[in-house]
């Protein structure tokens, strides 16, 4: 039988009482092997949780963040930021906050020598 440790994949799609907490509780343990996670259409998820929660990932390769109507231009400064090396997939559609600043964060092109998501390719 499988340890949580081990789990690389997790989908919390439609999840709408998501809370910090939980998040940090799950990066925490999972922080180091997960690999693919799907929030889309959290509608609850904030930007501040989603920073909290992308702090711990380290090994993150796929973010689903599709249909996330409260993340803006912040939260996707703090993926770029904190997964922008290892990132190769991230989905923001539907987000209707975000703006052209959001696009440049994870480019690479907006911050003092941030180089962005430099892997991503879809």
């Amino acid at each position: 039988m499988p340890t949580l440790a081990l789990i690389s994949e997790l989908s919390l799609g439609s999840w709408t009482s998501i809370c910090t907490t939980s998040l940090r509780s799950l990066a925490l343990t999972l922080g180091n092997t997960l690999k693919h996670v799907s929030l889309a259409h959290c509608t609850s998820l904030s930007n501040e949780m989603l920073e909290s929660f992308a702090a711990r990932l380290y090994s993150l390769e796929s973010l689903d963040l599709k249909g996330c109507t409260l993340i803006a231009d912040s939260g996707c400064k703090s993926v770029s930021e904190i997964c922008g090396t290892v990132l190769t997939s991230l989905d923001l559609s539907h987000c209707d906050r975000i703006t052209h600043d959001a696009c440049g964060w994870i480019a690479g092109q907006l911050g003092h020598n941030r180089p962005g998501c430099v892997k991503l390719r879809r």
